[in-house]
């Protein structure tokens, strides 16, 4: 099974075209901070799952859905009581699509067969693009299902519309929207989009049930990052001086139990939870990538 937590930087840049991202030749990942939809990781905040269903991932059962909805809200209680040691005040809700009704799961297949392949493309913004307007079908449909009225005759994207609802709906700051998907023993991403863009709300695409990086991921919506590419090359020369550094900051960590975990005074920096950051870190807000 293949948990893998996609750089960042690949989702959230490339859609915005922008040349402020870079940094003399990198980019600079604090243009991922208080943006969009999630902002700083503080206040009324809305964790809100959509399950999807497709042809080539395992359908959803209710045994599945359920474990799944559990081990978010491990991840919700887990944030707020590291909120709480760190003199935050954080008050994380769990809610999903069709928690009140029969119908749970919306069904739409994918571009292609697995979220890996539907990014694998000519370019980079080029997937995510496909990413997006998949998002947006898939909140199209719950929208129509769900909020019927509310969305009536709206000019907003789908996505925005939906985040717009639920915000007013569950009187929260910020909503993370994850779209999950069942891929219980089969090899797939989990993605996070557009946390770089000012302009396109953030969203995660989310494979497996794991608490710890379902975190990660939650974390990586309000501007929280993977220190030093640290998850695609096992050699960068900061993934070392972060474990070093932080060797239980869960940005880290994603092989460990949740429970064994932290939040890093980097890490920190990256969600709002402080305006400082020590100058020796710095070193983490760049990380290369590969130009269109």
């Amino acid at each position: 099974m293949r948990k893998i937590l996609l750089p960042i930087v690949l989702i959230a840049l490339f859609s915005t075209n922008c040349s402020r991202f870079f940094h003399k030749g990198d980019v600079d990942l604090r243009f991922g901070i208080d943006n969009n939809a999630c902002k700083k990781m503080q206040g009324k905040t809305l964790i809100y799952l959509i399950f999807v269903d497709t042809k080539t991932t395992k359908p959803w059962s209710n045994f599945d859905l359920k474990s799944a909805v559990d081990s978010v809200k491990k991840t919700s209680y887990w944030l707020q009581k590291q909120s709480g040691a760190n003199n935050q005040d954080l008050k994380v809700q769990v809610d999903y699509f069709g928690s009140k009704s029969k119908t749970k799961t919306i069904a739409r297949e994918l571009p292609k067969a697995s979220i890996y392949e539907s990014l694998d493309g000519a370019t980079v913004s080029a997937g995510i693009n496909k990413l997006n307007k998949y998002a947006d079908d898939v909140c199209k449909k719950v929208l129509t299902a769900a909020f019927p009225v509310e969305s009536k005759n709206s000019k907003s994207s789908p996505r925005d519309k939906l985040i717009s609802i639920l915000r007013e709906k569950y009187n929260v700051e910020n909503v993370a929207l994850m779209f999950m998907f069942n891929n219980y023993y089969k090899d797939d991403f989990s993605v996070t989009c557009n946390t770089l863009s000012k302009t396109e709300s953030e969203y995660a695409m989310t494979s497996y049930k794991s608490p710890t990086l379902i975190a990660q991921q939650v974390m990586s919506l309000f501007g929280a990052a993977g220190m030093g590419e640290y998850y695609v090359k096992s050699k960068n020369k900061n993934a070392k001086f972060a474990l070093e550094e932080f060797p239980n900051d869960v940005m880290v960590n994603l092989g460990r139990d949740l429970n064994e975990l932290e939040i890093g005074e980097y890490s920190q920096y990256m969600i709002g939870w402080t305006d400082i950051v020590d100058k020796k870190y710095e070193r983490f807000f760049y990380v290369s990538a590969e130009k269109e």
